[in-house]
C-alpha cells in the first residue's frame, strides 16, 4: 500500500506543477523474496553438513585472545629412519641363585630369535606412517620390540622366613629350661630343709624332663644309695652312661658303688671303657690300675699306672703301684726305678717310704 500512495502523491506533484512534462518512471521493487529463499537454502544446506559430517579427531580449541591463538598444527611428513649399523644386543647373563629362597628371575615377552631382523622390522614399521597424520612422532607408542631391549630389572631378594618348626622348637626349649630352673630351685630348698623324700621326686622330674643333666642325676642316685635302694641308684646311673657314654663322672661313682657291694670285676668293667673326661682321667685310671692289682691284672694295672705317671709325673702313688706292678711282672729294673721315684718325691707316709726302702734293699738297687 505504501507504493500505492507514493505513486499517487506523485501523480497529484505532476498534476500540480504544469512545468514539470518529464516522463514519470515507478521506483524499482526490491525482490524480498529472492533473499528469503537463498537464506533458507544456506540454513538447510549447513543443518544437512553437520548432519552428515563424522566427528574429527582433533579436538575444538576454546576461543582465545587474537595473540594467543594456538598456531596451526603443521603436516609432519615421517622420514625414513637411517640404520647404518645393525644393533647387537647381548643377552643378559642370569646367574644362579646364591641362596636359598631366592626368586628365579624370568623375562617375560616374545623370545629373542633375531635382534638385528627386529630392529630392521622396526624401522620399517615407523617408516610407513602416513604423512599426513597431525600426531607428533614422540607420542606415538614404542614399537613391541622395544621391551626386548629393555634392562632385565634386579630382582629384588625377599628375607626367608623362619621355618614354623624351627620356631616351635625354640619355643619349647625355652619352656623347658625355665622349668628346669624352677625344679633346681625348689629342690635347694628341700636339701636344706632336710626334705629328702620330696627332694627325690623333685629331681625323678628334672632327670625326666633333662636326661643328660648328669649332677641331679648322681644327686638321686646317692639318696637312693643313702636310702638303702641301691638297685635303682644302679639302674639310673646305668641309664645314664648310655646317654653319656663319655661321662666319667658317672662311671666312677657306679664304680664305686659295686666296690662297696664287694663286686670288684663289674666295677672294673665299667671304668675300662670310658674316655673322655680329661679332668677326671687322673682319678679313673688310679682305680682302674687299684682294681687291676685286686685282682691280680697286673698287666693292665702296669699299663694304667703308666698312664698315671706320664699324665702327672709327680704323683708319687702312680709310681708307688707302677713299681708294684713291675715287681710282679719280674721286671726289676723297672720296679727299682719306679720305686726311686716315688721315694724322691716325698708325698707318701713314713711307713710307705719305709717299705720302699725295704724293697729297693731286696732288688739290690739300694
Amino acid at each position: 500500500m505504501s507504493v500505492v500512495n507514493k505513486m499517487l502523491q506523485d501523480l497529484e506533484n505532476r498534476q500540480a506543477d504544469p512545468t514539470s512534462n518529464a516522463v514519470y518512471v515507478p521506483p524499482a521493487k526490491k525482490s524480498y523474496r529472492i533473499w528469503i529463499a537463498m537464506l533458507l537454502l544456506v540454513g538447510a544446506s549447513a543443518a544437512v553438513f553437520l548432519f552428515w559430517m563424522p566427528p574429527s579427531d582433533v579436538p575444538i580449541q576454546a576461543d582465545l585472545p587474537a595473540d594467543e591463538k594456538l598456531p596451526a598444527t603443521q603436516p609432519v611428513v615421517a622420514k625414513p629412519m637411517q640404520v647404518s649399523k645393525p644393533m647387537q644386543v647381548s643377552k643378559p647373563a642370569v646367574s644362579e641363585p646364591q641362596a636359598q629362597g631366592t626368586p628365579d628371575v624370568q623375562m617375560t615377552g616374545e623370545p629373542v630369535q633375531n635382534v638385528t631382523e627386529t630392529v630392521a622390522s622396526s624401522v620399517d614399521t615407523e617408516a610407513s606412517i602416513d604423512s599426513e597424520t597431525s600426531e607428533p612422532m614422540a607420542q606415538q607408542d614404542p614399537p613391541v620390540h622395544a621391551s626386548i631391549l629393555a634392562p632385565v630389572r634386579e630382582a629384588r631378594v625377599e628375607p626367608t622366613p623362619e621355618p614354623k618348626a624351627k620356631v616351635a622348637v625354640s619355643a619349647v626349649t625355652q619352656t623347658r629350661q625355665s622349668e628346669t630352673e624352677r625344679l633346681e630351685s625348689e629342690i635347694r630348698l628341700a636339701m636344706a630343709a632336710n626334705q629328702r623324700d620330696k627332694a627325690i621326686q623333685l629331681l625323678s622330674r628334672l632327670v625326666a624332663i633333662e636326661p643328660t643333666h648328669n649332677k641331679a642325676r648322681m644327686h638321686l642316685a646317692g639318696l637312693y644309695a643313702d636310702a638303702g635302694r641301691i638297685d635303682m641308684a644302679e639302674a639310673l646311673l646305668r641309664e645314664g652312661l648310655i646317654q653319656s657314654p663319655t661321662a666319667t663322672p658317672l662311671a666312677l661313682m657306679l664304680s664305686r658303688l659295686y666296690l662297696a657291694a664287694q663286686q670288684p670285676q663289674q666295677a672294673l668293667d665299667v671304668l675300662q671303657p670310658v674316655v673322655g673326661d680329661v679332668a677326671y682321667e687322673q682319678e679313673r685310671l688310679l682305680l682302674l690300675a687299684g682294681l687291676a692289682q685286686q685282682l691280680n691284672q697286673f698287666n693292665l694295672a702296669l699299663d694304667s699306672y703308666r698312664q698315671v705317671v706320664q699324665l702327672v709325673p709327680d704323683n708319687a702313688k702312680g709310681w708307688m703301684g707302677l713299681a708294684i706292678s713291675a715287681e710282679r711282672l719280674q721286671q726289676p729294673l723297672t720296679a727299682v726305678s719306679a720305686y726311686r721315684q716315688a721315694l724322691a718325691l716325698n708325698q707318701l707316709a713314713p711307713s710307705v717310704q719305709d717299705f720302699i726302702r725295704e724293697r729297693l734293699a731286696v732288688l739290690g738297687g739300694q
